[in-house]
């Protein structure tokens, strides 16, 4: 995945043209054979690149022929980043999927020959127990992953209630302006709508941990054949975080073929494909934690960024480790929390709606447990047309910060 557009918080459409030939990412060699995703005159191709398989974007993406092929960036790509196209299996990665007694695991084939077997089915078997015991603690609310969608969506709905003004920063009333920005391509035009939030830590918390749950339930049939896409998401920032820092986002997609949920990773300023980690086909919660480890026994007592999906409706579990050594400089903490919605729509808006929620369950420093409504406090809210993000506090009483990401025509 290519870093997102950040738009920045004015009182105005912002015009975004995209640079075909200066601002461009060489994402890899890539074959004439293409294939669309529709057999209509559609925006949204396939074409294979050796090395990294099928990348799926936007056609007017994509310029060049054969081995000059590119894909566009917006012209402040550098320091704003750059609007997400869709990737399908970039790049290609081999991974071993271990069954254990405590469901299936799936991680790389160099985690695999590093940690082998017996050690991935011992530490699933850890992961499963400290799930009970957050269960049971009351740490890890699962009562909503049984639920229906139209019951989940109800329950939430019904309690979720704005933040007390006491408990927003005053900056928040100069970053309350609209996030709606104008982005021509080189075939068509596009509104590019983003609902910012921000969750600061408070300045005797450090946090190394977050854990949490995505539901990404309820959406419309997004129109596959104008480059509609929703992102939901919550953003996981370490403390260095920016153009050459470290940040986690998890991530809900709604799109033309279904809903997923996958991680995107940021180190040292680059993007840290993992294919492997995207759950696709979701129809229901999906667990997720993100944690700092500062001496990983299993890397060499070298410090590691680890991330992990779980699925409690089949007990698939995606791992990714990433050994951050080599860093002279690196994030050790996270320093807020970014729960947003992007949203890449014609206006006016075509008659679709999508809804996630995230529930930022807990958090620890180190081995130290602290309820998220704690550690964190809202900073400001930003505001769009077509994206919302609505939160509740102490959620549903013992500490948990609930989101609400919702898109389209309909949003209250």
């Amino acid at each position: 995945m290519l870093k997102k557009i950040k738009i920045g918080t004015m009182g105005m459409v912002i015009m975004v043209v995209l640079l075909i030939t200066v601002a461009t990412l060489n994402v890899g060699t890539v074959n004439a054979n293409t294939t669309d995703k529709k057999t209509s005159d559609l925006k949204w191709v396939t074409k294979y690149v050796p090395g990294f398989g099928n990348v799926t974007a936007r056609e007017d993406m994509f310029v060049g022929e054969g081995n000059n092929t590119k894909i566009v960036l917006n012209k402040d790509y550098q320091t704003n980043g750059a609007i997400t196209p869709i990737f399908e299996n970039v790049p290609q990665v081999d991974v071993v999927t271990v069954n254990t007694p405590y469901g299936n695991v799936t991680v790389t084939k160099d985690e695999y020959n590093r940690l082998g077997k017996d050690k991935i089915i011992a530490d699933q078997k850890a992961f499963i127990e400290q799930r009970n015991e957050l269960i049971k603690a009351g740490r890890l609310d699962t009562s909503l992953e049984n639920l229906s969608e139209s019951q989940f969506i109800a329950k939430t709905q019904a309690i979720t209630q704005t933040v007390p003004q006491e408990q927003i920063s005053p900056l928040s009333m100069s970053q309350n302006t609209m996030q709606t920005a104008l982005v021509q391509t080189a075939s068509d035009t596009f509104y590019w709508s983003r609902d910012d939030s921000r969750v600061q830590r408070y300045p005797w918390y450090y946090p190394t941990c977050i854990y949490g749950i995505a539901y990404p339930f309820a959406s419309t049939p997004v129109p596959p054949n104008d480059g509609t896409v929703v992102y939901h998401e919550t953003e996981i920032h370490l403390n260095n975080a920016g153009s050459s820092g470290e940040t986690c986002e998890i991530i809900a997609q709604h799109s033309w073929d279904g809903r997923s949920v996958w991680p995107s990773m940021f180190i040292n300023g680059q993007d840290q494909p993992m294919p492997e980690m995207t759950i696709k086909n979701v129809n229901g919660p999906i667990e997720y934690r993100f944690e700092y480890i500062p001496s990983n026994p299993d890397y060499s007592v070298h410090p590691t960024y680890r991330i992990t999906l779980y699925n409690p409706a089949n007990g698939d579990t995606r791992r990714k480790t990433f050994d951050v050594n080599y860093l002279s400089t690196r994030g050790t903490y996270i320093e807020f929390l970014d729960p947003d919605v992007e949203f890449l729509h014609k206006d006016p808006c075509e008659v679709c709606y999508s809804d996630s929620n995230f529930v930022q369950e807990g958090a620890y420093q180190g081995s130290t447990y602290c309820n998220p409504a704690d550690a964190f406090y809202k900073l400001y809210q930003t505001s769009s047309t077509y994206a919302q993000v609505g939160f509740s506090w102490n959620y549903p009483g013992s500490g948990q910060i609930l989101s609400i990401h919702e898109s389209g025509n309909s949003i209250p």
